[in-house]
């Protein structure tokens, strides 16, 4: 199923020590956390869904 969109809770939201990009990444993962599912996506999956570079994907999920 296509994703219709992304949630950005307000506690992740909130999190200013983290960059946009983190703050991204964190909601996508807590999206799959709070239905009961692992988060298997890749760099590259989040670079797509998230229109950045790999490297940007790559940097956001290590400094997470």
């Amino acid at each position: 199923m296509a994703r219709k969109h992304i949630l950005l809770p307000l506690h992740i939201w909130n999190q200013t020590e983290l960059s946009v990009t983190e703050r991204l990444i964190a909601s996508v993962v807590h999206g799959y956390s709070e239905h009961g599912k692992p988060c298997f996506m890749t760099n590259t999956g989040f670079a797509e869904l998230l229109h950045i570079s790999k490297r940007t994907a790559s940097r956001a999920v290590s400094n997470l």
